[in-house]
């Protein structure tokens, strides 16, 4: 049987109402920062469980948009990216001091992470606040995306981010989730899709065409209603095909 290996990856402290029951089933986490969702007793509150299940910590910063819960587009210069960037990446790192454990990674939130994508200067804005702080933490990223290549090309190290509950479209990016079948609630279908990304390195497009994709690590939206049972049926699954859920060092 291949030994594969993969992280489980979800957005927490956003107010969700699943992270008590989602955090044992992860890997990492992906912790709210106060700007798109969140607070500082979310924040408190969701370290320490990572801390308590031995899970890897990360940022999950965002636009400040709290109304649009991180996901409408805003149009920053490159120094007020930085600032975002370096603020939020400071408030979750006093919750993991104060609580003993390590921050390990950084994954941007919504609209910033999908501009990124494309993006050359949002990119490297971000890639910039992260090497400013602390130059040794993980950036989460898609493949092939313009916050890989600029994040690499800095010195960080980057691990490739897919999604184990979105749509794709054939250049990797993620299909709006104005359109149907945008978010995947199926498990089984989930399943079925997640394995292939992890062991074929592929994806069915929401076009239905194959798409070539690394993955290190997956991502499942903690403010999906389906979260927990699709993070059970994920793990489970994984296991059954022989790939151990680890976070990435």
């Amino acid at each position: 049987m291949p030994n594969w290996t993969i992280d489980l990856n979800a957005d927490l402290g956003e107010g969700a109402g699943f992270d008590q029951e989602l955090i044992p089933l992860l890997s990492s986490a992906n912790i709210a920062c106060g700007f798109h969702a969140g607070n500082p007793h979310l924040m408190q509150e969701s370290v320490k469980m990572c801390a308590e299940h031995q899970v890897h910590i990360g940022a999950h910063p965002s636009f400040p948009d709290t109304w649009g819960f991180g996901r409408r587009e805003m149009h920053c210069s490159s120094a007020e990216i930085v600032d975002y960037i370096l603020y939020q990446l400071g408030a979750i790192a006093a919750f993991c001091r104060a609580n003993r454990v390590k921050l390990w990674h950084v994954k941007p939130h919504g609209a910033i992470y999908n501009m990124a994508g494309k993006d050359k200067d949002i990119a490297a804005a971000i890639a910039l606040a992260i090497k400013l702080y602390d130059n040794s933490l993980i950036v989460f990223a898609q493949p092939g995306s313009m916050l890989a290549t600029v994040s690499t090309e800095m010195g960080l190290k980057v691990v490739h981010e897919v999604f184990a509950d979105r749509a794709y479209n054939l250049d990797g990016s993620l299909v709006s989730r104005k359109l149907p079948n945008s978010v995947l609630h199926d498990a089984v279908e989930v399943v079925e899709r997640t394995l292939k990304m992890v062991c074929d390195q592929e994806v069915i497009t929401y076009t239905g065409q194959p798409l070539k994709l690394s993955s290190e690590t997956v991502c499942l939206h903690g403010d999906n209603p389906a979260a927990i049972r699709l993070a059970r049926s994920i793990r489970e699954g994984l296991q059954q095909a022989g790939v151990t859920v680890q976070a990435p060092q």
